[in-house]
């Protein structure tokens, strides 16, 4: 692995992801290989790992499946310390907004809208007080199924700190976060980045040539409401057909065996 991301989620991981790639430096790890490989339980092992070295085995199960060269954002950023001492000589890019607000007001509509009183998704509404969680967990084809197998590690970025979702608690939680990785990154390995700064500071960090094409500009706001639109008709249309063809295998299993099995018996 030659990049570790250890920016948190929200800080234009989507654009690193991108740009690594066309820097040569994929595949890259990012929350969106964990849903479409579907990597929940190999998550769920990390975080439960109880040894450094068992952490360590848990971590090359998923980075060894596809050789990803690089990462950015969650989960891998909760890791990025295990990751590094795993991989002594990669460089480690901390992503990073303007302002703390900024980052606030990403992440209080998008990953911890439940906690901060956000706009709810609408199946978290149809079935409230944590009932989605068991609706959606049966169905293996919906990453949302696996997706409260990540809660604790995106919970990381408290540092061990009791969990405060207010806007205050959370500009200190990114902050706290940020100069935790600075302090124990040597600075010949790190580079502090917004990805407003585009290719020059990444390209020159990383050694590499500045490509003939823009940065990419990708997860922008607009782009997250047209995601989880599509997000929510899949979610849904998902949990009609799952549960439905499962309706409709109990009627006809009682029609053509059990009605049988019944008056045979009587």
């Amino acid at each position: 692995m030659e990049v570790i991301g250890a920016g948190l989620g929200r800080t234009g991981t989507s654009s690193i992801q991108k740009a690594l790639e066309i820097l040569g430096l994929g595949p890259c790890y990012h929350m969106n290989e964990n849903f479409a490989h579907n990597h929940g339980e190999l998550w769920n092992n990390v975080e439960e790992a109880k040894t450094i070295s068992a952490r360590e085995a848990a971590l090359r199960v998923i980075f060894d499946e596809k050789g990803y060269k690089s990462s950015a954002d969650y989960p891998a950023c909760s890791f990025y310390e295990d990751l590094l001492r795993m991989n002594p000589k990669a460089k480690v890019l901390l992503s990073v907004r303007d302002k703390p607000e900024d980052w606030y007001k990403s992440v209080h509509s998008t990953i911890f809208v439940r906690q901060t009183g956000g706009n709810v998704p609408l199946h978290q509404k149809i079935f409230p007080f944590g009932l989605h969680e068991w609706v959606l967990k049966p169905i293996p084809w919906l990453p949302d199924a696996n997706s409260d197998k990540l809660g604790k590690i995106i919970m990381r970025m408290f540092l061990g700190k009791p969990h405060d979702f207010s806007q205050k608690g959370l500009e200190h939680a990114y902050s706290e976060w940020n100069e935790h990785v600075i302090d124990k990154v040597p600075m010949s390995q790190l580079l502090v980045f917004n990805v407003k700064q585009g290719w020059e500071p990444l390209c020159e960090f990383l050694n590499k040539p500045i490509p003939n094409e823009p940065f990419p500009n990708t997860n922008k706001n607009e782009d997250v409401d047209a995601e989880s639109i599509s997000k929510e008709v899949i979610t849904l249309g998902s949990v009609a057909v799952f549960y439905g063809g499962l309706a409709t295998l109990g009627f006809l299993a009682y029609k053509y065996d059990l009605k049988g099995v019944i008056s045979r018996a009587f």
